[in-house]
């Protein structure tokens, strides 16, 4: 009777999950998934994951754990153990679309485009980044880098990837294949913010696809681009910050979706165009220019973590940008 306990235990654990199965392509064990905290996958998802993948064209949609959910019935494995399982999952595909994509994309997790889910910092780390275990990402430096991380691109695998391939830039691409898709909150009146864009260079999207209107939430990645009154949801790179009352954004990622021009001299000087305006700003110095006014600022531009930011009210309004506030729900709309 004791053999056959301990023969159940041992089938229990060689049963692969499916992120394992995935993982064999990149002839990774998934050890690494010891590497995560399973406790930040918390009882919100109930045990349960629905993934949804793209390969060879053929939509596969399921829960990459079931055989382990009925084994912790049967032999007891913990919610721990379980979770592990999941994140194992999660990590095999990653590493499966880091090597196949756009043969095999992932799509959805719990019904959420994979960005804006827990599991996002982890697909992103295989896809791009790095450590003992893998080999530098050939995505790092080409326009994927930026492109993974897009929901609203999700699914759309091949056309990207051959857009890639005839050379466009990452914002031509958004601009040809990002699409508007889910109706829209509206944000209130107005009150005191600042944020801008990203630390490198990026090109304007293209007029026809520009939306007209950002809403961003402080402490969020997550933003909404709005045109017609339609939005679809998208990703910054880091959350807006409020500074000494002042809201800042990342250098990248919202004017220039407006139709500003930035430019960064990689050091600590900033220019932002847009038609006859012109915004200087000076990294941790509270001087700033309009077309060569000079103004005292309440709250410079800085770099956090790696990452410049700038003040939004007072580098949109210099464009003749608006802003507006929502103290109730910390969320800025600028149009």
């Amino acid at each position: 009777m004791k053999l056959f306990k301990n023969m159940k235990k041992i089938a229990a654990v060689g049963v692969l999950s499916f992120g394992l199965i995935l993982g064999m392509f990149t002839g990774q064990a998934l050890a690494c998934a010891d590497c995560y905290n399973p406790a930040d996958f918390h009882s919100s998802y109930n045990m349960t994951m629905r993934m949804k993948v793209i390969k060879n064209d053929i939509v596969i949609e399921g829960d990459p754990c079931e055989t382990q959910k009925k084994f912790q019935k049967e032999w007891k494995l913990t919610d721990d153990e379980i979770r592990k399982d999941y994140v194992a999952a999660v990590i095999g595909s990653a590493r499966e679309m880091a090597i196949m994509y756009p043969k095999y994309e992932i799509i959805e997790i719990d019904g959420k485009p994979w960005q804006l889910t827990p599991y996002a910092e982890m697909i992103k780390k295989e896809l791009l980044y790095s450590d003992k275990y893998t080999e530098p990402s050939k995505w790092l430096g080409t326009p994927m880098e930026e492109l993974f991380l897009d929901p609203s691109l999700n699914g759309k695998g091949k056309e990207v990837f051959a857009l890639v391939e005839a050379g466009k830039t990452a914002a031509e691409i958004k601009a040809l294949l990002g699409k508007p898709e889910v109706k829209e909150p509206t944000v209130q009146n107005d009150n005191q913010g600042k944020i801008e864009s990203k630390d490198k260079p990026q090109e304007p999207a293209a007029t026809a696809a520009r939306p007209d209107s950002l809403v961003l939430t402080v402490g969020k990645k997550e933003y909404s681009e709005v045109k017609d009154g339609i939005s679809r949801p998208a990703l910054l790179e880091t959350e807006p910050i409020v500074l000494n009352g002042v809201t800042l954004v990342p250098l990248r990622g919202v004017v220039d979706k407006l139709g500003a021009e930035i430019t960064w001299d990689g050091g600590t000087k900033i220019e932002v165009v847009k038609g006859d305006k012109k915004v200087n700003l000076t990294l941790n110095s509270d001087k700033a220019f309009v077309n060569d006014q000079e103004y005292t600022l309440a709250s410079p531009a800085v770099v956090k973590e790696g990452r410049t930011l700038i003040p939004l009210r007072f580098v949109s309004e210099g464009l003749r940008l608006t802003v507006n506030w929502d103290a109730k729900t910390q969320s800025i709309m600028i149009r």
